[in-house]
């Protein structure tokens, strides 16, 4: 399993082998072992990893690939909220932006002159118009030809049909500056992404970057402290999140200690998703989630540690090992029972898993 995601939640349609009742063949003849349905609590976790940080501390990260262009602040330095700490640079979308301001003139130019064709479209349209009206009456007395009508129709459709074209430029063209603004307003906002300011009053606790040093999108930029106190951060994958509730408690622990584990408490989940690099390359949506702590034992910032958040707690209901429910080719959950001497196989319901004990919630 890849490191930074032990959630215990079920998954459903496991290809797992479960049952109550096994056969151990191996050097054992024919006995039968069983196990018996208990019945006890059981706790759903949601597990990552997260780091200690100073309370109220801020990471500037880099959002996007790009160049550390400036560094405007030192390790220790004293920073205001606002105050520009990093500036990165990033070529390729610079030359995306000229390249949409260029097309932006180039249609706004386009547009100004298909505005003014269309007026003059319109007029003609109009001159046309008054024409066929004034042959119109002259035809009806006698005095023009009936080609000279037909004619004088004619004219007034050819004028109608330019001012239709124009129109449909003009469409077409305004339709086109609207994209390019979009668009320029788009990158507009990622070139802000690019000027990383601190959110809090504080001191930069580190940088770990160089001018001229190329980032990848995640790269932490600058970690500015705000406050007093120890706090823990962690990446939650976003599919998890639908259990995960501010006030919930967590379990941490140092990863390889077994001394037992401080206590914590969901204090703030971020509104917003945030792309993340998994230790195999693959990109995640992870939301930030702080835990607060009771005692901070002897957790010291940047530390790494395991966060176990109780997302959903049982009491009094029944309980086999996970190991013990197989689910068939057609999604259906099934326990072996030994009943009467004989071996069946029943389906059955499941609930929680705690990732060593499912609860079992119809069918035994």
């Amino acid at each position: 399993m890849e490191r930074g995601r032990r959630n215990k939640l079920i998954i459903a349609g496991a290809a797992v082998v479960l049952i109550l009742a096994v056969w151990a063949f191996a050097n054992r003849g024919n006995d039968l072992e069983t196990v018996k349905v208990r019945v006890g609590d059981i706790t759903q976790t949601v597990e990552d990893v997260g780091y200690v940080r100073a309370k109220g501390e801020a990471v500037l990260y880099a959002t996007q690939a790009a160049t550390v262009a400036r560094l405007d602040c030192e390790v220790g330095q004293a920073v205001k909220a606002g105050e520009v700490v990093a500036v990165l640079e990033n070529l390729e979308l610079k030359a995306q932006v000229a390249d949409i301001e260029a097309n932006l003139v180039q249609a706004e130019a386009s547009s100004r002159s298909a505005a003014y064709r269309l007026q003059l479209a319109e007029l003609a349209l109009s001159n046309a118009r008054d024409n066929l009206e004034r042959v119109k009456v002259l035809y009806e007395s006698g005095a023009v030809s009936l080609a000279d009508y037909e004619k004088a129709r004619l004219d007034m459709e050819s004028a109608r049909a330019a001012v239709e074209e124009q129109e449909a430029q003009l469409e077409s063209l305004s339709a086109r500056i609207q994209g390019l603004r979009e668009t320029r307003g788009h990158l507009a906002a990622r070139e802000n992404e690019l000027v990383l300011k601190s959110p809090v009053d504080g001191v930069i606790l580190s940088l770990p970057v160089k001018i001229g040093q190329v980032v990848a999108p995640g790269t932490t930029v600058a970690t500015i402290g705000g406050g007093d106190g120890l706090e823990v951060r962690a990446y939650i994958l976003g599919e998890d999140m639908a259990h995960v509730a501010v006030g919930q408690k967590v379990l941490i622990s140092m990863p390889g200690d077994d001394r037992g584990h401080l206590v914590g408490e969901v204090s703030q989940i971020y509104p917003q998703a945030e792309e993340k690099h998994s230790a195999l390359g693959i990109v995640q949506q992870r939301v930030p989630v702080i835990i607060t702590l009771e005692d901070t034992g002897n957790l010291k910032p940047e530390y790494e540690v395991d966060v176990a958040i109780q997302t959903v707690t049982r009491n009094g209901v029944l309980l086999v090992p996970r190991e013990m429910v197989r689910t068939t080719p057609e999604g259906t959950q099934t326990v072996k029972l030994v009943e009467g001497g004989r071996i069946k196989e029943v389906p059955v319901k499941t609930g929680i898993t705690d990732g060593t004990y499912i609860e079992i919630t119809e069918g035994l």
